[in-house]
């Protein structure tokens, strides 16, 4: 962010950089691997559960969590600062290069967007790291549509019983950003043993930074998104977005 903390949030510099505990012993070795997992600041910082639970998919030896990845760049760019999200693509280049993964997953809508669909013009013609933007850029998924691509079952203990009834929050970087709206009702019916209750289309109202800028707007639609999963009768609302995740639970 512009001035490294414009909306009460630390410095970059500030913000540890390398991974969570919880994750570390599945750093990289030797050797491509299968996937490699963005964890993304939110999940690093606010809800390391999700990147644990990520991880449960892959078996041994399937996955990568490197150390030192960093920020997407999205809350940069957001922000007007293409020099400050240049360099964190940088970053995540020279992090996730080397790994030779066959696939970037992430369980964050937003970083997925990114990452797929911004990360390769951020560096100019003739950028050294441009063409590996490009290549990764091409191998990033959504964690939840890499599941029903590869028809993964999880590779780790399983949780607990599903609850009875569930409805999902569609991100708006999932709907537009990957154009791929239809992802969470496919992944938790393909998990089965649920009551899923639709809930409509709309936005939670954290778009980024805009429930920072815009926080009356933003409560009006958080309110509305609310009145929709009371009226499907959801007790559980399932989002894979680490900023709606965030705003959902505020």
């Amino acid at each position: 962010l512009p001035g490294g903390g414009g909306w009460g949030f630390p410095a970059p510099a500030a913000l540890p950089a390398t991974g969570r505990p919880e994750l570390r012993p599945l750093c990289p070795g030797a050797g491509p691997v299968r996937a490699a997992l963005f964890v993304g600041c939110l999940q690093e910082h606010f809800f390391p559960e999700v990147a644990v639970a990520v991880a449960r998919w892959f078996g041994e030896g399937d996955l990568a969590v490197p150390a030192g990845q960093g920020c997407c760049g999205l809350p940069a760019w957001a922000a007007g600062d293409v020099a400050g999200a240049r360099d964190q693509a940088r970053r995540f280049v020279r992090v996730f290069a080397p790994l030779h993964a066959t696939w970037v997953v992430t369980g964050c809508a937003s970083c997925a967007a990114f990452l797929s669909r911004r990360l390769p013009g951020l560096f100019p013609p003739g950028d050294p790291d441009g063409e590996a933007a490009a290549a990764l850029a091409a191998r990033v998924r959504e964690f939840a549509r890499l599941v029903l691509e590869l028809g993964l079952r999880p590779a780790g203990a399983p949780g607990t019983p599903p609850p009875a009834a569930v409805t999902w929050h569609t991100p708006c970087h999932q709907r537009h950003g990957l154009g791929d709206p239809s992802v969470l009702p496919e992944f938790l019916e393909a998990l089965g043993g649920m009551d899923l209750r639709p809930a409509g289309e709309g936005c939670c109202g954290q778009g980024g930074a805009f429930a920072f800028r815009e926080p009356g707007t933003a409560e009006a639609l958080l309110a509305a998104r609310r009145s929709d999963f009371r009226a499907a009768g959801a007790e559980v609302v399932v989002t894979n977005c680490s900023g709606c995740l965030l705003r959902l639970r505020a």
